[in-house]
């Protein structure tokens, strides 16, 4: 499965060349002149962005030579459907501590300035990026093994909407749920919890999902 990693890696690499170059340019203007607008896109941006780039690159993968060593190959597709979810797991979680550097690079040329509320709004930042990130994931790769591969552009698209949309729903039902509660630091940091939990328990349902599907099948 290390060669599925590394290939996967190396394809995302790749394919992230123009958008770097393109990143660095942001970043770099929004650390010299401390734009609020800026921080505040590339902090929700920057995780999600990284995370659509890398399951882009999973389409283009499955449509080229890779594609056919695979179905030659002994891997079976339970190793391929662990090594994806790993990639996707490993590329949001890296760009995530990339939004962190960023920030705190941020905070400490310009002060802070940004975060109202500090610490919370930070983690709020970081919560909503992560988890949509891990729901785009958690809704492409089953939509893709039903829709087929060679949607998969419609297929990513769609999850992209669909991660956006579940995170309003699970966002919308917390604060419900909380309504009557006093909106204190503990309530707050609760619900962060429990929203990051839900994300996490729909991105391990999506894994087991497909984990399943597939070792039901053959290349």
């Amino acid at each position: 499965m290390n060669g599925l990693i590394k290939n996967h890696f190396y394809a995302v690499l790749s394919n992230m060349k123009l958008f770097s170059v393109f990143l660095s340019a942001v970043v770099l203007f929004t650390l010299i002149s401390g734009n609020e607008l800026f921080v505040n896109l590339i902090g929700y941006l920057l995780t999600v962005s990284v995370t659509f780039l890398s399951l882009f690159s999973y389409g283009r993968e499955n449509k080229g030579k890779w594609k056919k060593y695979l179905i030659a190959s002994p891997i079976s597709r339970s190793d391929t459907v662990k090594s994806h979810y790993l990639c996707a797991l490993l590329w949001t979680l890296l760009s995530a501590a990339a939004t962190i550097l960023f920030l705190f690079s941020v905070v400490m040329i310009h002060s802070n300035r940004y975060f109202y509320y500090g610490l919370r709004d930070i983690f709020t930042l970081l919560a909503v990026s992560v988890c949509i990130s891990l729901l785009i994931c958690a809704f492409f790769y089953p939509i893709v093994h039903f829709s087929g591969e060679s949607r998969w552009e419609v297929s990513l698209f769609l999850s992209l909407l669909l991660a956006v949309g579940c995170s309003f729903g699970i966002i919308s039902l917390l604060n419900f749920l909380f309504a009557d509660f006093p909106q204190s630091n503990r309530i707050f940091y609760l619900q962060l919890f429990l929203f990051t939990l839900s994300s996490v328990c729909l991105f391990l349902l999506s894994f087991f999902l497909c984990l399943r599907l597939c070792r039901r099948e053959e290349y």
